[in-house]
């Protein structure tokens, strides 16, 4: 008799599986400024505030974000600054949105001074452009009845924000076409350099 409720338990349990199949949460840039952009005296300083917006798109799945790692670039190729985020929750066809903010203060350029005459003169004519990636440890949990838990490390990659200034002291903005939604950001995988940088 218990053989038997465990063996029908697995098969509801399967068929549940397969007609609830985890999707991966995806991830729109709301909102991005730059309160602080310097590039004099052969460094950066810079803080960049973010505003990340998450949606789980599953019916039943809920999701914990255990570790979040956000990273902005310049030409895909110059990494400016990095932070991590605090883990939290979302429940099935939740949308969260989240605030992080990167900054390295008058932190040594690495980078050659090449790269900073580039972003000197993109400021000169009013927009600066940057990428974001951001990695997420993700648990997948079901319901009760689901009896299912499942664990994925993935990579967003939010391409080609234009960021404009007004003049040399003004706060950066991302520019958002009237109209049009968040700029969205696509999944990579994390194992493909290619796809990344």
């Amino acid at each position: 008799m218990l053989v038997s409720f465990m063996t029908l338990c697995g098969i509801i349990s399967t068929f549940a599986w397969f007609t609830f199949k985890s999707k991966d949460p995806t991830l729109s840039i709301d909102a991005l400024s730059l309160p602080t952009f310097d590039t004099s005296n052969s460094t950066l300083t810079a803080t960049y505030d973010v505003c990340l917006t998450f949606h789980n798109p599953n019916d039943v799945l809920k999701l914990d974000f255990e570790e979040m790692e956000v990273f902005v670039f310049y030409k895909r190729h110059y990494a400016f600054a990095g932070s991590t985020m605090e883990s939290f929750g979302m429940d099935a066809k939740e949308t969260k949105s989240l605030n992080a903010t990167l900054g390295k203060i008058g932190a040594h350029w690495t980078w050659e001074e090449s790269v900073l005459e580039e972003i000197r003169g993109d400021r000169k004519k009013g927009t600066v452009g940057f990428d974001f990636l951001i990695r997420e440890t993700v648990i997948f949990k079901g319901p009760w009845w689901l009896w299912w838990k499942g664990k994925e490390t993935m990579a967003h990659y939010c391409s080609n924000l234009e960021v404009r200034f007004v003049n040399a002291t003004d706060v950066g903005r991302l520019i958002r076409k009237r109209g049009h939604s968040a700029p969205k950001c696509h999944e990579v995988c994390m194992s493909c350099r290619d796809q990344i940088l």
